[in-house]
């Protein structure tokens, strides 16, 4: 009998190690204490692996090196994440070993590994811009970054309602615009191009419409055009405030956030508006 009690304190030991790195490795959390130096450590390397891509030579050694150490640190990262996924996914088998390589936040961690050997490499050089997808990991590990993630999620709905409502327009201007002038606009997405930029108001000068109605039209763009980009404004500022409020209450904490009520799109942007003003 005593033989056989050694075993599962064994084992007991590994799993203890490795409840422990997770604990560290996991995200804004507080079951250790060097977790939050291990968040602002991997915000730090991300943003320090970035450097490269504003040079064109790869090659000199101040640049090599962060690109040898980042790699190094981000496949440390991904393996400690790998060994401790059952902790993850909060099961046991196997299955969780299997299925972590294939989510999402894996996949971008093995592309950036990759987009960093690339550029050490001198292989793909248009791989090296992947890297700019690790800017995820940086909204794992930050609070205040998280709050904001919180918030595109529940504004998500409306802004798609709007984003709908945008498209439909700028087609309509597009349309018009491209059967009343096709001198002026040849193909159809110059069209588009125009129906672009006169509805954001940017007005580029590059294409300005002959005719009246094409005239009409464009100022009606215009317009409406402070319109349409003021309500993606006024429902992210709404969630905001909601979420910040929330924060503060201890509804949530950084890594759970329940949906406050299920409205429809309309009366949330109505809503939106009302807290705007």
């Amino acid at each position: 009998m005593a033989n056989q009690s050694k075993p599962p304190a064994r084992n007991r030991t590994n799993s203890d190690w490795r409840k422990k790195v997770f604990d560290i490795i996991e995200p804004l959390s507080k079951n250790h204490k060097s977790s939050k130096y291990y968040d602002w450590m991997m915000i730090a390397v991300t943003l320090i692996s970035f450097i490269p891509l504003v040079f064109h030579n790869e090659n000199i050694w101040p640049l090599a090196a962060i690109n040898i150490l980042c790699v190094i640190i981000f496949a440390v990262d991904y393996t400690a994440r790998f060994i401790t996924a059952n902790y993850h996914y909060k099961n046991n088998s196997l299955w969780s070993f299997a299925r972590y390589p294939f989510s999402p936040l894996a996949i971008i961690d093995l592309i950036v590994i990759l987009s960093i050997i690339t550029s050490i490499n001198s292989g793909l050089r248009l791989l090296r811009v992947a890297r700019l997808l690790h800017v995820v990991r940086i909204f794992q590990h930050s609070k205040s970054l998280r709050v904001i993630r919180i918030v595109l999620k529940r504004a998500t709905r409306p802004l798609l309602f709007v984003a709908s409502l945008a498209s439909i327009y700028i087609f309509m201007v597009a349309a018009i615009m491209f059967n009343e002038e096709p001198e002026l606009f040849p193909t159809f997405l110059d069209a588009l191009y125009f129906a672009v930029v006169s509805m954001s108001t940017i007005g580029f000068g590059d294409i300005v419409p002959q005719t009246e109605v094409g005239r009409i039209i464009t100022m009606i763009s215009a317009i409406a055009g402070v319109a349409v980009f003021a309500l993606p404004t006024s429902v992210i500022t709404a969630e905001y405030v909601a979420v910040v409020n929330e924060y503060r209450e201890g509804k949530i904490d950084g890594k759970h956030h329940p949906r406050r009520f299920e409205v429809d799109e309309t009366e949330l942007i109505a809503d939106a508006m009302k807290d705007s003003r």
